[in-house]
């Protein structure tokens, strides 16, 4: 119901839309004595989905006319499926060798759509703790339901694609700790573009939590990629200690209709993240995780545009072309586990982002100060809770 403190007001955009899906699906596997490992499935989805979406006038971030863009209401009782079908076998031809191969076919029912997707990987035992690894595969997702229904011209949108390549290397030095270094392309097309906006791609936009001022005409034109390398430590429980140790650097661009390469929404170059803990018995546990990453990327307003309408125009020809602030969080924690005849109490004390930083969720505009204004994630937290496992 709407707020009575807001009777009288115009209303803006209004999304009271729900969407659903049932599946089945069914897998098999199919043993070949010495010569391969077959698996095989079936998989249906019944989607469904109601939209009513009043749209009206268009003043969103993109929109750079105080006048705004009229967009059209969504009334719409959709009822259609997917399908899915693959096949996998998993072989050894030759020595210290194994071999994946696999296929994929894919329908989208709303759009009659069909893709088939090839995929192979290849592991090698150079030594008993010595693998190399390559990959290779194409993947296809249908654009969400909510973009294909938000507007008459995206009825058409493809499949994105993407084609994944990866290598890598894996090393044993000892039975409880792996080391690996792995490396990766990702290419990407038929992605979703603004057809007004020709700078802008939904994968420059994939953060914003919200459809308000994004049922916009789209066409299938975007192009992109995601590139990195990612160092990896193991070490399983042993001595009463265990952990995980990541370090990844990465690169992602999107080109929308302009063909200007931008940053996606997720390029974030630097990640890096440890967990560890220390059980001292049966009954307890001490564990810590730090995490840290490069600031994402965002959009900067567009002035004195904001502050003249008194909301966020963002200036669509500097698209991500700023960063937030690097993030940054340290947790801790105690597990005590009790046990009992048939079954064990597990309590736990939590401190999340031991140190208080202010590491930033989002920009929000201020009515109030006309100017934009920061939103911090959670700081300093206290938390604690129980399990009983049977």
């Amino acid at each position: 119901a709407l707020d009575p403190r807001l009777a009288g007001t115009p209303l803006i955009f209004r999304n009271a839309s729900t969407e659903g899906e049932t599946i089945l699906a069914y897998d098999a596997v199919l043993y070949l004595k010495g010569i391969a490992e077959v698996m095989a499935g079936v998989k249906h989805r019944f989607v469904r989905a109601e939209f009513d979406i009043f749209s009206g006038t268009d003043s969103g971030p993109f929109v750079q006319d105080s006048a705004g863009i009229e967009r059209p209401d969504i009334l719409r009782d959709v009822r259609t499926d997917r399908s899915a079908a693959y096949v996998q076998a998993v072989t050894s031809p030759l020595p210290r060798t194994d071999l994946t191969v696999g296929l994929r076919y894919d329908r989208y029912g709303f759009t009659g759509e069909e893709f088939v997707s090839p995929r192979a990987a290849l592991r090698y035992r150079l030594r008993d703790n010595l693998n190399l690894s390559a990959s290779a595969g194409l993947f296809a997702q249908q654009p969400a339901m909510i973009y294909l229904n938000g507007h008459p011209a995206n009825r058409n949108l493809l499949p994105i694609q993407a084609a994944h390549y990866i290598a890598g290397i894996a090393w044993y030095p000892a039975p409880d700790l792996k080391l690996s270094l792995e490396g990766y392309v990702k290419r990407y097309s038929n992605y979703p573009v603004s057809a007004e906006f020709p700078q802008l791609s939904l994968a420059n936009d994939g953060d914003s939590y919200t459809i308000s001022g994004r049922l916009i005409p789209l066409v299938s034109e975007g192009e992109g990629y995601a590139r990195g390398v990612e160092f990896f430590v193991q070490r399983k429980l042993s001595n009463h200690l265990y952990g995980q140790i990541s370090y990844t650097y990465s690169r992602a661009r999107h080109a929308a209709l302009d063909g200007v390469e931008r940053p996606g929404s997720f390029d974030i170059p630097h990640v890096f993240y440890a967990i560890g803990g220390w059980r001292f018995d049966e009954q307890w546990e001490f564990s810590a995780k730090f995490s840290f990453a490069s600031g994402r990327p965002r959009t900067p307003m567009k002035m004195p545009e904001s502050a003249e309408q008194n909301r966020f125009v963002l200036d669509i020809a500097r698209i991500n072309t700023l960063r937030m602030p690097d993030y940054q969080r340290l947790d801790i924690r105690i597990d005590n586990r009790q046990h009992f005849s048939g079954w064990n109490l597990v309590s736990y004390i939590e401190v999340q982002n031991v140190s208080d930083r202010d590491n930033v969720f989002m920009y929000v505009w201020n009515e109030k100060t006309r100017s934009e204004q920061v939103v911090n994630q959670i700081g300093l937290f206290f938390l604690g809770g129980f399990k009983i496992e049977f």
